[in-house]
């Protein structure tokens, strides 16, 4: 199960809720057994030069290669760029989570 987090210049005007929901819907369809993507969204208040910053973290599997995930990167890249303020710069990180990470649904 992935995790996104976006962290981004308070002052950019941008659907933090929206953006976490296009990330998910990205990873679903390049990998529909990744299930949820857990997302968080940080404002930051103080910040210099107005900044996004997203990044995710999955488990590793075979078929996450990294031709998938240059691909996953361009196409995250591709849908963040329209919904972003100008002038801003945008960062995104890939990664793998480690052999000791836990998760679990509490119900």
């Amino acid at each position: 199960m992935p995790h996104a987090e976006l962290k981004y210049s308070a002052e950019l005007d941008i659907d933090a809720g929206a953006l976490l929901r296009e990330v998910e819907r990205i990873l679903l369809q390049r990998d529909p057994g990744a299930g949820d993507c857990k997302g968080r969204a940080y404002p930051a208040a103080a910040a210099h030069h107005p900044n996004v910053l997203l990044e995710v973290s999955m488990l590793p599997k075979a078929h996450r290669d990294d031709a998938w995930l240059a691909a996953l990167q361009t196409e995250l890249a591709e849908a963040l760029r329209p919904a972003l303020p100008r002038p801003c710069w945008l960062s995104i990180e890939l990664r793998f989570s480690g052999r000791h990470y836990l998760t679990e649904h509490l119900t």
